[in-house]
């Protein structure tokens, strides 16, 4: 009932083994549910809880990796205003860490895709101190209902998910042609 009628399926997927070399989204890119030349676009949700960045605090906002790599950042802008939340791409671990979330696997298969967080980075990160209680649930909350938005706005468009005609999309454009103009997913 939160998203309603669409045009387009929500399929919601949790992977395992991220942190072993993307285990599970390298699976699944191989055995989709469905096949990848229909996956419009995907949206890895990772670290919303902490607003605790070691840079600082992430409140009332989340980033985007490789926020310029596609026009999915306009999409999830639009859903996250409606809600208060800004919108950003970090000056200088957005492109970094692109390459290194549950996203990944899909952008080199040719589907737009990226990772939203709230923080990169926090003093105890994975550590034996990171426990729940320092999750900011409110703004959890918030980051959540903003990110509904962004994914309905993109279940309920006629538009393509597109790469940005950038020098550091080029992989992911060919591999999104190859990916359309082949009748099966072309990575089994």
């Amino acid at each position: 009932k939160a998203f309603g009628s669409l045009k387009r399926s929500i399929l919601f997927v949790l992977f395992y083994g991220e942190e072993r070399g993307l285990v599970g989204s390298r699976y699944y890119t191989k055995n989709p549910l469905v096949p990848l030349k229909d996956t419009s676009a995907v949206i890895n949700i990772e670290q919303i809880g902490r607003t605790d960045d070691s840079e600082g605090p992430r409140v009332g906002e989340f980033n985007l990796t490789g926020h310029e790599y596609s026009n999915l950042f306009d999409y999830l802008k639009k859903g996250a205003e409606e809600v208060g939340i800004k919108v950003t791409g970090h000056p200088k671990l957005s492109a970094p860490y692109f390459a290194a979330s549950d996203n990944w696997p899909f952008a080199q298969a040719g589907v737009p895709a990226h990772t939203i967080s709230s923080a990169y980075s926090f003093p105890d990160y994975h550590g034996p101190d990171d426990e729940y209680e320092k999750l900011d649930y409110n703004n959890m909350a918030k980051l959540v209902r903003a990110i509904a938005n962004g994914v309905r706005y993109v279940a309920d468009t006629d538009k393509n998910i597109e790469w940005a005609d950038i020098d550091r999309t080029k992989s992911f454009r060919e591999a999104q042609k190859k990916l359309q103009e082949n009748t099966t997913d072309g990575l089994k």
